[in-house]
């Protein structure tokens, strides 16, 4: 109990600062601050379900999402103030007071990652990322993951230290190496639009090949459903440039016909 009066008297100065903006009125905050009582007191006076949590860090991206709206409506100065970050703040602390609690569920952890690269907190996405793969280093998911946001980033040379990271952790895990070859494939399509010349060997698929080769030779030839995986997950992947496409499809069958 004392930790929801706690809470309940964290928040006091965040309402008091909706209502002087005239983003929320006084009927309206004293909803808000029931509701997240409830919340609250769900994760106190029981064993607290992942699902608490949930719900509760859900209802606060949907406050969050309510507030920016009235706040383009009313057009407030450029001034920043307590309530400005206090909703995001608080799903982060709700997020990790779940992920202390359920260390072990994978699930949890990707879900608060999803929410900080939503909400635009690339460094705390990352350092979540870290934690997250060193409590569940076989999770390779979560290398993917990291390694998409490095490359949205401008970081390519970081993805790929991600996905070899991954890769020593879980060298015959198929959907990692065929997650990767994707990951190449999307870059070839970042330099073919900045226009970088077609002779460049990444953009001929050079570092595409050796991954294949790479990953056909930890997996094996005969495995007949992975070398079709990543056959399709080629022919499938919306690269403009067929020759190129077509290239990496023969480079498959040419290697297990080694």
């Amino acid at each position: 109990m004392e930790r929801v009066e706690f809470q309940q008297e964290q928040m006091l100065a965040e309402l008091k600062d909706w209502m002087d903006k005239g983003l929320f009125s006084r009927t309206e905050a004293k909803v808000i601050m029931k509701k997240r009582r409830e919340f609250e007191m769900a994760l106190v006076r029981r064993v607290a379900r992942k699902s608490d949590f949930l719900r509760y860090a859900a209802y606060e991206m949907d406050l969050e999402r309510l507030r920016r709206k009235r706040v383009g409506k009313i057009k407030e100065g450029s001034r920043r103030t307590l309530s400005d970050y206090g909703i995001v703040k608080r799903v982060f602390q709700i997020f990790e007071r779940a992920v202390r609690k359920f260390k072990g569920d994978v699930g949890l952890w990707m879900e608060y990652i999803r929410v900080a690269e939503k909400v635009g907190a690339k460094a705390l996405g990352g350092k979540i990322t870290a934690r997250a793969i060193q409590m569940h280093p076989t999770e390779s998911w979560l290398y993917v993951m990291s390694a998409n946001r490095e490359m949205k980033m401008g970081n390519m040379a970081g993805a790929r230290t991600m996905m070899e990271r991954g890769i020593r952790m879980n060298s015959s895990d198929e959907r990692l190496w065929i997650e990767w070859v994707k990951l190449e494939m999307g870059y070839i399509q970042q330099l073919k639009d900045k226009g970088v010349e077609a002779s460049n060997e990444v953009v001929q698929g050079g570092i595409v090949q050796a991954i294949i080769e790479n990953a056909i030779k930890e997996i094996g030839k005969d495995n007949h459903v992975f070398i079709k995986n990543v056959a399709d997950g080629i022919s499938e992947y919306p690269l403009t440039d067929d020759e190129t496409r077509g290239r990496l499809v023969e480079s498959v069958i040419s290697i297990i016909l080694k």
